[in-house]
């Protein structure tokens, strides 16, 4: 019986660590865990409020500024993974047979996502649905360096908030994603690497089967969503970047309004 609920316990931990890490963003998640440092730090803050180091600590927090302009590394000008057809990769459904989804926001959504339900319930369904058959292993093995910048500076920017009030937190990359060696670090980052692909790989692909335009105007709606500034967004990100994110809401669009909305 103890088996069977300390197994019980680690399916829902691995529950929780999927959801968490099904990265459809990767802006988003930098927003995220910024959200968590900063009530993270209100919250130490609170208990230590009648401190006056702690006061004077908080005073101490500056921004933190990280130039991710390496996510455009491997897309060209349209936002489109360099040297592939998307479609070699990907096995595209039978639209008649999808079906959509409700896709209301959970309590454990962060507000910092506004997109509508229409997106969200859209883009469930093309990744339930569509198949990525393999993954261009020069691109993965890109994204998988990028996940491990990525992660090491969201580690640091945690660490850096918790130290400012006394707290000696996320010191190690392993600590952050709460993994336990190299093996389950590898594991973590290639299943991150491997959901971005798949996520990036069938938006492409639908995009190049229906002849899509990819209009500038679509990532304008993706910032929105976010709550960023497009300007900031694409001297953060990079222009490549900010044109894959248009894909995405382009194809999400097309997706409903023709294929979905039948």
């Amino acid at each position: 019986m103890a088996k069977d609920i300390n197994k019980k316990e680690i399916d829902e931990k691995k529950k929780k660590e999927d959801k968490m890490q099904s990265i459809f963003f990767i802006a988003m998640m930098v927003l995220c865990v910024a959200g968590i440092g900063f009530l993270a730090f209100r919250s130490a803050l609170k208990k230590d409020n009648n401190s006056d180091e702690s006061s004077n600590k908080s005073e101490m927090i500056t921004p933190v500024s990280i130039d991710y302009t390496f996510y455009s590394k491997n897309l060209d000008m349209d936002g489109k993974i360099i040297g592939i057809n998307a479609r070699d990769y990907v096995e595209l459904p039978d639209w008649t047979t999808v079906e959509l989804e409700s896709a209301a926001i959970s309590r454990e959504e962060t507000p910092i996502n506004n997109e509508d339900g229409q997106k969200k319930s859209t883009r469930n369904a093309i990744l339930k649905n569509a198949k990525v058959k393999s993954y261009p292993e020069a691109y993965l093995n890109d994204l998988k360096k990028q996940f491990e910048v990525t992660y090491e500076h969201e580690r640091q920017m945690l660490h850096d908030i918790y130290k400012q009030v006394g707290k000696e937190r996320y010191t190690t990359v392993y600590e952050y994603l709460d993994v336990k060696n190299q093996e389950e670090y590898e594991a973590f980052i290639q299943k991150s690497a491997e959901e971005e692909a798949s996520l990036r790989l069938i938006m492409q692909a639908i995009l190049e089967e229906y002849s899509l335009n990819n209009s500038m105007e679509y990532g304008e709606d993706y910032c929105k969503a976010r709550g960023l500034e497009v300007n900031s967004f694409i001297e953060k990100y990079g222009l490549n970047y900010y044109r894959q994110c248009c894909i995405e809401y382009a194809v999400l669009d097309y997706t409903f309004s023709v294929l979905l909305n039948k």
